[in-house]
């Protein structure tokens, strides 16, 4: 999966994506090595940061500013930090919700939408409720201080304060171990979904290339939606579609003999298979299939006599996501892939850093600026004098490899959904041009804003201004890695870092052969890879 955003530029061009990992990550590096030099020049620039200002400082004895001074305090050590802190669980309860909800489980009480009073849910929605309508009660009369401590009722307080005690909820699930069925090893062996946790199989070609097309990774929440069986003595063909979160995906597993009558088997949205019995010799002989909805099928009807047997029957929590096996003359062998959901586990990391929305952006100096709002606003409400640094061109780039989202420690508007157990590295390339600083005079403020009154200069100007920008150029590359589960994501950690490709803090720049590296480990891993490329400002 492949993204690119490109900003200030209609002429400059991020590289071509090719979905082929060994020449993105190379194009993409050397994209970022070669960032604004003569083979990549910058040349028009946009703003990548900015400071503000209160309007205070332009009326040092002026006490109408007294409760926004005090509001602005509150919303940045405390509101912003923890709606922050807040959005980020929300948003993995939601992904958790969305899971829970695809393959059927409601075995969590604490992983609810829509919430229900009490959960975990309920304590990050109810907290995150009140501190909205503390900014919406603070926007409307930023000069009634509001003490946050004051404004929570004991509900929301507790809510508040169990919300952040509770920590961030991660995944847990269970590979249970099934036999493998069928005892012909010889012939293709195919594998239909990736399931992170490696499955434990009797066949040793398993650990070999599996067949195609590719394997489906859990991320992509496959569903079997249909199975279509041929056979007569034996199952000679098996047809099994998945409907993933992206588009549906068909896996034909043939053998030879498919000149037999086949059966078709249609599953209804929340229908899953809740037990697999059949018999088997060198091959599988028939399959019966039974489901939460009712269904019960079996197939062939009159194989050849075997007293091997075998049975599956689903745990609570547990799910068919997929086959795996092996198909040469009939289906050889068949192994189910399954996965038992556990309660989600908290811990107080948190994970993935929301971003707030910038309603109207920071486009030039002076422009009045919400704090509560996050948000510059169309109009000045000062006298503006600008002073200006040389054109610099000074250039960055650095490296960084981290895990479960911290890669937004970078501050950039681009926001990657990723879950707690992905691995980021990233590519940053940077040349700054002007360092742009405003300077106002006595009040500095204009004519029209003297007039106005604290609320009303608030409700038109905001309650600062943005007093300084820095103007240039920025790139970024940011690759994906989707591990499925911690020990996953520690196994890939240690390849990188093996490879030379290790997380540092403030990133390093990076060797000449740290492409090769990234690419060699990519290469000999089956984790679900993705790039991303961001650029502001360009020729």
């Amino acid at each position: 999966m492949y993204y690119q955003l490109l900003l200030g530029s209609t002429t400059q061009a991020t590289p071509m994506l090719s979905l082929n990992p060994q020449t993105d990550i190379s194009n993409l590096v050397n994209f970022a090595c070669h960032f604004n030099t003569s083979v990549n020049p910058v040349t028009s620039t946009v703003i990548l940061s900015y400071l503000t200002t209160g309007y205070e400082t332009l009326a040092p004895s002026n006490t109408a500013f007294a409760g926004v001074i005090s509001n602005r305090a509150i919303y940045n050590t405390q509101v912003a930090p923890t709606l922050t802190t807040l959005y980020a669980i929300w948003r993995q309860i939601l992904s958790l919700a969305k899971i829970y909800s695809t393959y059927g489980y409601n075995g969590d009480a604490n992983i609810c939408y829509p919430v229900t009073s009490g959960s975990h849910s309920y304590q990050v929605i109810t907290a995150i409720t009140a501190l909205n309508n503390w900014v919406d009660a603070v926007n409307t009369n930023p000069n009634q201080i509001l003490f946050l401590g004051n404004y929570l009722s004991s509900e929301q307080s507790s809510c508040f304060n169990a919300a952040l005690a509770n920590g961030f909820p991660t995944l847990s699930y269970q590979s249970p171990y099934i036999p493998m069925w069928g005892s012909v090893q010889a012939g293709t062996v195919f594998q239909d979904v990736l399931f992170g946790k490696t499955q434990t199989v009797t066949n040793a070609a398993f650990s070999k290339a599996v067949s195609s097309p590719p394997t489906i990774a859990f991320s992509s929440l496959p569903v079997i939606s249909s199975l279509q069986l041929w056979g007569g003595e034996y199952v000679n063909q098996l047809i099994v579609n998945y409907q993933t979160s992206s588009n549906p995906v068909v896996m034909n597993h043939t053998g030879t003999d498919t000149n037999t009558e086949s059966l078709s088997l249609n599953l209804q949205q929340g229908e899953f298979f809740t037990e697999i019995s059949g018999y088997s010799g060198d091959f599988i002989n028939q399959l019966t299939f039974i489901t939460n909805r009712g269904q019960n099928t079996t197939y062939p009807p009159n194989p050849q006599a075997t007293p091997c047997t075998f049975n599956w029957t689903a745990s609570a929590g547990e799910v068919l996501i997929g086959f795996q096996g092996t198909e040469g003359d009939y289906v050889n062998q068949i192994q189910l892939i399954t996965v038992q959901f556990c309660p989600a586990t908290w811990s107080g990391q948190l994970v993935v850093p929301a971003a707030f929305p910038i309603p109207y952006p920071v486009g030039q100096l002076g422009l009045g600026f919400n704090s509560f709002l996050g948000c510059a606003l169309p109009n000045t409400a000062i006298t503006l004098h600008q002073s200006a640094s040389t054109k610099t061109a000074n250039q960055n780039f650095s490296i960084g490899l981290s895990v479960g989202g911290q890669s937004a420690k970078y501050k950039s508007s681009m926001s990657i959904k990723a879950s707690n157990t992905a691995v980021f590295i990233v590519v940053y390339a940077n040349s700054v041009y002007q360092n742009v600083t405003s300077s106002c005079t006595a009040s500095g403020l204009t004519t029209a804003a003297v007039s106005l009154t604290a609320q009303q200069l608030y409700t038109a100007y905001g309650d600062s201004y943005v007093s300084n920008v820095t103007n240039g150029a920025e790139y970024w590359a940011v690759f994906v890695y989707d591990c499925e589960t911690e020990s996953q994501q520690q196994s890939l950690q240690n390849s990188f870092s093996v490879s030379g490709v290790v997380p540092t803090e403030p990133p390093v720049s990076i060797g000449v052969n740290f492409s090769k590296s990234v690419t060699s480990v990519t290469q000999q891993t089956h984790i679900n890879f993705r790039a991303f490329q961001y650029l502001k400002g360009s020729s």
